[in-house]
């Protein structure tokens, strides 16, 4: 995998334009458009429909009592990053960090990030060790990030337009929101709009990041509707009905969840290809008030959820595993 070092100060304002692919008018996949192209990877599908839901945390305040957003996952010093709303603007984003100190899980710090879309999140180790965000940036009051920002976490601090590295995704001709797939080095975007079906575009993370032209590599959509290839479908084909979440990619899976604050919760699991492997349905911890699916992260073979929890006005997060 590459790696690069990057030499910038982490608030230095660098916007990069990008040339992308554009957006099609139905589903992007087809003969011109070849998983191939991504190279060489390997296929290492996580099977909830045998799997249980087990807390890593549950019931934790943060620095805002509003609803959660997305989620970051330091596995290595088992640290999560959670983002929610600061205040009346959509934009306005309040990123509060979770550990567990003296075996109590708590929040621990905090970064405000003014102007930051919705506010989905993807966290990585950079060459210096800190932990580095890719978050939506340039938000407008209506949540859309037109951009997004790779830039190191830092205690107590207020970011707003164009901070870290920046770069633009213009032509993508939609909403957007990114994922990290770290083991093979991709950057992975989600383009929905009103007019089209959402889609996944892939990029080389480290040639961003470098500052090179970046090329779409792949596109590929993940239809709704479809009959899973386990025969089980959960849902009974209501999952895409039921809100959209938030996605993760690894292990040659992109992953969605989708559920509204009744509790009802589905994971679906679509190959590279846009393929739907299994949509199971999260039974466990329904006895939470108010349970809302909030964002996925994939992290060193391991898929989380956070959920947000509790009472209006007294929200709580919670981060779910699966073993």
């Amino acid at each position: 995998m590459k790696r690069m070092k990057i030499l910038l100060p982490v608030l230095l304002m660098i916007s990069i334009v990008i040339s992308a692919c554009t957006q099609s008018e139905t589903n992007v996949s087809g003969t011109e458009n070849s998983v191939k192209t991504l190279g060489n990877y390997e296929e290492k599908l996580i099977n909830l429909p045998k799997m249980k839901a087990k807390a890593v945390f549950t019931d934790v305040a943060l620095e805002r009592p509003s609803s959660m957003r997305g989620l970051g996952v330091d596995a290595k010093n088992n640290a999560f990053y959670i983002t929610q709303s600061y205040g009346s603007l959509p934009s306005d984003v309040m990123i509060g960090k979770v550990e567990s100190v003296d075996g109590v899980w708590s929040a621990t710090e905090w970064m405000h990030a003014y102007e930051s879309g919705y506010g989905y999140l993807s966290l990585e180790t950079g060459d210096d060790g800190k932990p580095y965000m890719w978050i939506e940036s340039n938000g407008s009051l209506q949540d859309m990030g037109t951009t997004l920002s790779y830039v190191a976490w830092e205690n107590e601090t207020m970011i707003q337009r164009e901070y870290g590295q920046t770069f633009s995704f213009d032509e993508l001709e939609g909403y957007i929101s990114a994922q990290v797939d770290v083991e093979n080095d991709w950057l992975v975007i989600r383009v929905s709009s009103t007019d089209n079906e959402p889609y996944y575009a892939f990029y080389d993370r480290s040639s961003i990041l470098a500052g090179e032209e970046a090329e779409c590599l792949y596109k590929v959509s993940c239809a709704a509707g479809q009959k899973p290839t386990d025969g089980k479908d959960d849902s009974k084909g209501r999952y895409g009905s039921i809100t959209y979440r938030g996605f993760a990619v690894g292990g040659g899976y992109i992953y969605q969840v989708h559920g509204n604050s009744q509790g009802k919760i589905y994971i679906a699991a679509f190959d590279l290809e846009g393929n739907l492997a299994y949509c199971r349905l999260i039974k466990e911890y329904s006895d939470m008030t108010y349970r809302e699916p909030n964002a996925l992260s994939y992290v060193n073979g391991k898929l989380y959820m956070l959920i947000t929890s509790g009472e209006n006005g007294d929200r709580l997060a919670n981060v779910l595993t699966f073993e």
